[in-house]
C-alpha cells in the first residue's frame, strides 16, 4: 500500500530542499481561496484529493480574479468527484508560472538501496513522454553534481538555467533520499524567461514501511483521504 502527500505538502517539503516552486496557499474554505487569489493575482484552482488513477481527470481551472477563483473554488468545493463521489476539503491556489519550455523529473526508489533519477520530455496531449537520460545511484553516495550535469547536458537549456536545474535535480534527489519516497514526481518543471526552474505540479508516494522509518511523513497524512481509491 502507498500513502500520497496532497501537492502543497509534497512542495513545503521540497522548499526545504531549495527547490523552486509557485507560490501558493493552501485553502479549507472559499473565503481564504479569495484571500489567496488576491495576493497572488491570476492562479490555478488545483483540488487536493486522491483518487488513483481518476486523479488524472480532475481539472485545475485558472482564475484571473478573486471571483473567479472563488466560483472555481466553489464548484470544486460542492461536486462530488470520482467513483466513490469523495467531496475535495482542500484546494491549492497557486500563481501561474509561465515558461518556454517544460520537461518531466522523476525519481523512484528513495525507500531502497539504489535510486533512479530520469528525465523526459513532455509528449503532445494522449502520446507518451520520451525518456532523455536516467542516472541509477547508491543512496548511500546521494546524488553529486557530476551526474546532475549528465542529466541537465540532455535537457538542452541556455547555459543560465544551468545552476537552476543543479538545485532542482539536487533537492529532489536529495529529498527522495532522506524522506524515503518510493516515487516523486515532477510534472511539469518549468523553464522561465528568467531562466529559473520551477517544480509546477508534483506528487510524493511513500510506503508503508518508510513511514515506520519516516514518522515526520506519517504525521502529514490526511485522514479524510481514506478509502477514496482503496489507499490513503
Amino acid at each position: 500500500m502507498t500513502v500520497r502527500l496532497h501537492e502543497y505538502q509534497s512542495k513545503e517539503l521540497l522548499r526545504k530542499y531549495g527547490v523552486q516552486t509557485p507560490r501558493g496557499y493552501p485553502c479549507f474554505d472559499l473565503r481564504e481561496v479569495e484571500k489567496a487569489a488576491k495576493r497572488l493575482g491570476k492562479v490555478l484552482v488545483k483540488p487536493q484529493i486522491h483518487l488513483g488513477d481518476a486523479s488524472a481527470c480532475l481539472q485545475s481551472p485558472m482564475a484571473s480574479s478573486r471571483t473567479e477563483a472563488r466560483a472555481c473554488g466553489e464548484q470544486i468545493f460542492t461536486q462530488p468527484v470520482g467513483p466513490r463521489a469523495a467531496t475535495v476539503r482542500r484546494i491549492l491556489v497557486e500563481e501561474v508560472v509561465a515558461g518556454v519550455a517544460r520537461f518531466r523529473l522523476r525519481v523512484t526508489g528513495g525507500d531502497s538501496p539504489m535510486i533512479t533519477v530520469a528525465v523526459f520530455t513532455l509528449g503532445a496531449q494522449g502520446s507518451s513522454d520520451d525518456l532523455l537520460h536516467e542516472e541509477n545511484i547508491q543512496a548511500a553516495d546521494g546524488m553529486n553534481e557530476s551526474r546532475a550535469f549528465a542529466i541537465i547536458d540532455k535537457l538542452a537549456i541556455p547555459d543560465a538555467a544551468r545552476q537552476s536545474a543543479l538545485a532542482m535535480i539536487m533537492g529532489v534527489a536529495r529529498m527522495a533520499i532522506e524522506r524515503g519516497a518510493a516515487v516523486l514526481e515532477i510534472n511539469p518543471v518549468v523553464l522561465s524567461e528568467r531562466h529559473v526552474i520551477t517544480a509546477v505540479g508534483v506528487v510524493a508516494n511513500f510506503t508503508e514501511e518508510s513511514l515506520i522509518t519516516h514518522p515526520e511523513i506519517g504525521s502529514m497524512r490526511d485522514p479524510d483521504e481514506a478509502n477514496h481509491d482503496g489507499r490513503a
